[in-house]
């Protein structure tokens, strides 16, 4: 895959691309260099994603590199620990609200994530997951235990960031699902939250949960050779984002107007059969791409953000990162809101004002380069 340094002159910004959609897309379990090689030329939805800004050597947390406190991160823009930390760390079926299941790191202390800042400013959100442990996002920014609306710009759309929460088991009815969502985005209208916002009713933002890719991992390993169990479950994934690209391509509503933030919570095959191992490449090294229809310029992530970010190589990045850090999934919820037009999360770090990152794709295409292959490490 040819990478393509995207130069900022003056570190001034292109203007946000006219996007109504974003689809945030967690590929669970997702190897970066899945998508290296041979291996893409069997994965079209995946290679036509590619051609947008993206780097294969993103990463996880680097504290922890299971599904849910990663999730958490994506949703959030903050790490698990420290001071600004979630401090989300477990990875089962929440618990009940009251008994601490919810994503607060004190009973007095709101985590927002980038469901409030789409729903407060007035768009419509959706949440479809394909691990029942997701429950804990409808829980914790539900209409229970959401905040107030803190934007007063799109009147006041209640307590209940996710206007919809699905659970669906099955690949086919998560794309299902994303494009049903996609396809009938609408402000609420109950006489609890009247639609104030028809100027956007037709905006949005779905988050979207693969689970197959983690589920055969766990069971036969994460062997990336063709025609193995594990590259077969990329391979289905490969299907369904083919299905949502032709959804996108062929609605009128949709078409030049939504764009797709595609990460993954860890990778895996160290020890064979898990990713628990922080200290293992294969397990922390995750893809990062940008796909916004209409403006396919490949880029490299890196290269846009020289400066304010910086590309670790092989090496597992440290928790403490303020100036220079790699990029990683903790980015994926304020990647879309700034797709969107808006704000980061509140409190956030990754994709915030201390660690910025530009993901809106160039004007036009840049010069090409060839990039640094990223070598294996021993022992990974």
């Amino acid at each position: 895959m040819l990478l393509i340094p995207c130069a900022i002159a003056a570190l001034v910004l292109p203007p946000a691309p006219p996007v109504d959609r974003v689809v945030i897309v967690s590929v669970d379990g997702l190897r970066a260099d899945a998508l290296e090689g041979s291996s893409l030329g069997q994965l079209p939805a995946f290679g036509r994603l590619l051609q947008g800004p993206h780097t294969l050597n993103a990463r996880c947390d680097p504290d922890i590199s299971v599904t849910l406190p990663n999730h958490v991160g994506m949703v959030t823009g903050r790490m698990m620990l420290g001071p600004s930390g979630h401090a989300y760390e477990l990875n089962t079926l929440p618990l009940a609200p009251a008994a601490g299941g919810l994503v607060r790191p004190s009973p007095s202390r709101y985590i927002a994530s980038c469901f409030d800042v789409a729903h407060d400013a007035g768009l419509s959100t959706a949440a479809i997951a394909s691990k029942l442990k997701f429950t804990l996002f409808a829980q914790t920014w539900g209409d229970e235990y959401g905040a107030a609306d803190a934007d007063p710009r799109g009147g006041d759309n209640g307590r209940n960031k996710i206007d919809t929460f699905t659970f669906a088991p099955d690949m086919p009815r998560v794309t299902d699902a994303v494009i049903d969502a996609l396809d009938t985005l609408d402000a609420p209208d109950t006489p609890d939250t009247p639609d104030t916002r028809p100027d956007d009713a037709t905006r949005g933002l779905v988050f979207a949960h693969y689970a197959l890719p983690d589920s055969v991992g766990h069971t036969t390993g994460w062997t990336t050779e063709p025609n193995q169990p594990w590259m077969a479950s990329v391979k289905a994934v490969d299907d369904e984002l083919g299905r949502l690209l032709t959804a996108i391509d062929t609605d009128p509503k949709l078409n030049g107007r939504t764009a797709i933030v595609l990460t993954a919570d860890h990778g895996g095959g160290v020890p064979f059969g898990t990713h628990t191992d922080q200290d293992a490449l294969v397990n922390y090294r995750i893809p990062f791409i940008v796909w916004v229809d209409g403006t396919e310029h490949s880029c490299d992530l890196y290269a846009t953000n020289s400066g304010v970010r910086a590309d670790p190589g092989v090496d597992r990045a440290t928790t403490h990162e303020r100036v220079t850090a790699p990029i990683r999934n903790t980015d994926a919820g304020n990647a879309a809101l700034q797709l969107l037009g808006l704000e980061p999360v509140p409190g956030s770090v990754y994709g915030g004002e201390s660690l910025p990152l530009t993901v809106t794709p160039p004007a036009t295409p840049p010069a090409v380069t060839s990039p640094a292959p990223v070598a294996p490490r021993a022992g990974s």
